[in-house]
């Protein structure tokens, strides 16, 4: 009976050690899945402020185009380069 509990015993401290290996595990890939999810939120907070960028920069674009059709010129052809 005492080789039975000693057993049963031992069996429990592995147990609780392998459950508090887990438990650590699992923080650290909680954490990792924190970081993860803010450095995704970041990136994504760049795309949109590249996106309104690019966006307000068309606009100029367009604006540039439409204003130097008016002074009878484009864009490829203005401003001309000295020696040309």
């Amino acid at each position: 009976m005492a080789a039975e509990r000693s057993a049963l015993e031992k069996q429990l401290a592995q147990t609780r050690q392998i459950s508090e290996q887990s438990l650590a595990e699992l923080a650290d890939l909680k954490a990792r899945l924190a970081a993860g999810a803010q450095a995704a939120q970041e990136q994504q907070t760049v795309v949109n402020q590249l996106g309104a960028t690019n966006t307000s920069l068309q606009a100029q674009i367009q604006d540039l185009a439409v204003s130097s059709r008016r002074c009878g010129r484009t864009i490829r052809g203005w401003p001309r380069r000295a020696g040309r």
